[in-house]
C-alpha cells in the first residue's frame, strides 16, 4: 500500500513542480490515471530488474558455498569478487540468508517461502531487498577504492 501512495504522491509532487502542465483532453481524471498508470509500470520494471540482479548474486553466493572457486581460477578480479560475495553473506542476517536460500535455492515462489518462514510476503520482499542493498554497497565500495 505505501508503494502506490509514493506513486501517487510522486505524480502530484511532478505536477506541482512543473505547474504549467498541458493537459490534452478534457479529462483530468484520465490524466491522473496514465501517469499513475505509466509510473506503477516504471516501479513494478525496477522491482523486475532488482529481482533478476538479486537472483544473479544468490546464484554466484550458492555456487561460492558450494565450491571454492578460488582454487580453479587464478584471476584475482574473480577471488575479490568471491571474497566480497562471502563477505556480504557473512553481514546478511539468519532471515535474509533463509529468504536467499528458500527462493533461489530451493526456487519456491514468494507465497510458499514467507509461509515457511512464517512472515508476510511483504516481510520477505523487504529481506531480499535488504540483502540486495548491503551486496550493492560491498560491491559500490569496491569499485570505487579501486579507482
Amino acid at each position: 500500500m505505501a508503494k502506490s501512495e509514493d506513486v501517487v504522491q510522486d505524480l502530484f509532487m511532478t505536477l506541482w513542480e512543473r505547474k504549467n502542465v498541458e493537459i490534452k483532453g478534457n479529462s483530468i481524471e484520465a490524466y491522473l490515471m496514465m501517469g499513475i498508470h505509466y509510473r506503477c509500470w516504471e516501479m513494478l520494471n525496477k522491482q523486475r530488474c532488482i529481482e533478476s540482479k538479486m537472483q544473479k548474486y544468490a546464484y554466484d553466493i550458492l555456487l561460492a558455498e558450494q565450491t571454492n572457486l578460488s582454487l580453479f581460477y587464478d584471476d584475482s578480479s574473480l577471488s575479490k569478487k568471491l571474497h566480497l560475495l562471502k563477505l556480504g553473506w557473512k553481514q546478511l542476517s539468519r532471515n535474509q540468508r533463509q529468504a536467499i536460500n528458500k527462493i533461489f535455492r530451493e526456487e519456491k515462489s514468494y507465497k510458499q517461502a514467507a509461509a515457511e518462514m512464517n512472515i508476510k510476503k511483504n516481510t520477505l520482499n523487504s529481506h531480499l531487498e535488504r540483502s540486495l542493498g548491503k551486496f550493492r554497497s560491498l560491491f559500490q565500495q569496491e569499485y570505487f577504492m579501486s579507482y
